[in-house]
């Protein structure tokens, strides 16, 4: 898991900057979210992580959690992306990672996304726009709730 450490130190490194340029505290805290944020598998809501860090001796205020991720948000080390019930903030495991989003259920899957971003930086340097980051949604259906329609509608 040494990428996983390395993707980490760069976030602990990026948020660390990104606090002292806004004039905002490193707290405790902030950087106990961040590395629970970074250990987690997949997509999560704020409440979950929120409930996982009420407890234990990384215990962290639920008002501290909301207002990390929307730092975290603001420095661009997580995505916001809609889910079936709220929205679902993930981290972005490297540049040019987007998501697409099942409809059937919910499934929030990574898929390579880098021609998508420099396609769309040529089309805005064209337009004579600065592109600083890209957000995307698609939605559709996973394989397994394909699959399902498929055998559903005969």
């Amino acid at each position: 898991m040494a990428g996983n450490r390395d993707a980490r130190r760069e976030a602990r490194r990026r948020f660390a900057a990104f606090l002292a340029e806004t004039g905002r505290y490193l707290s405790q805290p902030r950087m106990i979210i961040l590395d629970r944020i970074w250990a987690w598998k997949g997509p999560f809501r704020a409440e979950e992580l929120a409930a996982r860090l009420r407890t234990g001796k990384d215990r962290v205020s639920r008002g501290s959690v909301y207002r990390t991720l929307g730092l975290l948000l603001e420095a661009g080390l997580i995505r916001r992306v809609p889910g079936s019930s709220g929205y679902r903030y993930l981290v972005p495991a490297e540049p040019g990672r987007l998501y697409v989003q099942c409809e059937g259920c919910g499934a929030v899957i990574p898929v390579p996304g880098r021609g998508v971003e420099q396609a769309l930086g040529r089309v805005s340097a064209a337009a004579g726009f600065r592109l600083r980051r890209v957000g995307l949604q698609a939605f559709g259906l996973c394989s397994a709730c394909s699959t399902r329609t498929r055998s559903d509608s005969i």
